[in-house]
């Protein structure tokens, strides 16, 4: 299973990726991970992929933009965009997505 990780922080990944479970199925064969890096999708001198929320407030949103060029190239994989309003994830779903050839 190939797992494309869009992200702006890529090399947060390099613990996470290097032990436990998920080292053993890296060392197998069994998954790949390829990591994107949103940055390079960004916008302008230095490469902006957040703004200000509309209609103001505190905090910053992830631009609309960025992030669709980043996933365009992965028409064929399924796509999961993880946001503090989502539902509980499960073993089920973690089970379907197991079944699945990219994510």
């Amino acid at each position: 299973m190939l797992v494309t990780v869009v992200t702006l922080f890529p090399g947060f990944f390099d613990g996470p990726l290097g032990a436990g479970v998920t080292a053993k199925a890296l060392r197998s064969g069994a998954m790949r991970v390829e990591l994107t890096d949103l940055r390079e999708f960004g916008t302008g001198p230095h490469r902006q992929v957040d703004d200000a929320p509309f209609g103001g407030g505190a905090g910053m949103v992830l631009m609309a933009g960025p992030l669709a060029a980043a996933v365009a190239g992965l028409e064929d994989s399924h796509r999961v965009l993880f946001t503090p309003a989502g539902g509980r994830l499960e073993q089920a779903t973690l089970d379907r997505w197991a079944a699945l050839g990219s994510l």
